[in-house]
């Protein structure tokens, strides 16, 4: 990982802008195919999408994500000229279980939030805090890389 330009001095503060915007898109599957070259592969967007495909057999799954407004983002320019920003995304998931025969339910395993399963539908909201290295502008074919993400549900619900 670079490192942080003494020059920079002082991180910004920015709400709901510059390429986190367009990354909040890409964990739900959502996005242009330019955008989505913006941004290298990275655990949180591979694991949201291995998890569509195998839910898919037991439920429609409908999620939107954005950045989360009532936390900031933070950037601090980088020796290269890039950046290394901070910010958190909040995430939903709802899942409309396919009522069929053989009673399919969707469950969300090793959470206490939300112990079971669920039989008509679960909704789950979380904020993903995600740290990521975006390229100099004269980069050539930089990808924003995200070096560091986790998550956590902050709340849920079903039946």
């Amino acid at each position: 990982m670079p490192a942080v330009s003494r020059r920079a001095g002082t991180g910004s503060r920015r709400r709901g802008t510059g390429p986190f915007s367009v990354y909040a898109a890409q964990p739900v599957g959502k996005g242009a195919a330019t955008s989505k070259s913006r941004f290298a592969a990275d655990r949180l967007t591979t694991g949201a999408a291995t998890n569509r495909l195998n839910v898919n057999p037991y439920a429609k799954l409908t999620e939107s994500a954005c950045p989360a407004t009532a936390y900031p983002s933070y950037a601090l320019r980088t020796a290269d000229g890039g950046a290394l920003a901070f910010t958190t995304i909040e995430r939903t998931r709802h899942y409309d279980v396919h009522q069929v025969p053989r009673r399919n339910h969707v469950c969300h395993q090793d959470n206490g939030l939300l112990p079971g399963r669920y039989y008509s539908y679960m909704k789950l909201i979380e904020l993903i805090q995600v740290a990521a290295h975006i390229p100099p502008k004269n980069a050539e074919l930089g990808q924003v890389k995200v070096v560091g993400s986790y998550s956590g549900i902050t709340s849920g619900n079903g039946r």
